[in-house]
């Protein structure tokens, strides 16, 4: 197996869950349902389309799953907490179903409590 680039690891079953969430994990223009489903679109395709029911009922199972604070789907990811982003982009790579999930740095931007909280539920 030879994962040449992003797309080819992703075929693959990698994903790769980023230090840098605002530089290389996020589209800050887009909202949580279009960062969430964007490396999973073939997920949701029916020939040429995309189904949108299907994308909004997988995107509120990972608002609920991973507890993220929003308002809504519609809500551009850029006006996240940082951990919410972080939330969401993991909910991007979940919804590849990987088979080798790379966390880098995923405690960085967490508060201590939160760690703790991380560490314990394991």
């Amino acid at each position: 197996m030879k994962n040449r680039n992003a797309r080819e690891s992703v075929k693959n079953g990698f994903a790769l869950l980023t230090e840098e969430r605002r530089a290389t994990g996020i589209f800050a223009i887009l909202n949580i349902r279009e960062n969430a489903v964007i490396s999973s679109l073939k997920r949701f395709a029916a020939g040429p389309f995309l189904r949108d029911k299907k994308m909004k009922e997988s995107v509120d199972e990972l608002i609920g799953a991973l507890t993220i604070k929003t308002p809504g789907q519609e809500t551009k990811i850029g006006v996240l907490s940082g951990g919410n982003q972080q939330k969401v982009i993991l909910g991007r790579w979940l919804l590849t179903e990987p088979d080798v999930l790379l966390l880098d740095e995923p405690t960085r931007h967490r508060r201590g409590r939160k760690i703790r909280d991380l560490q314990t539920d394991q």
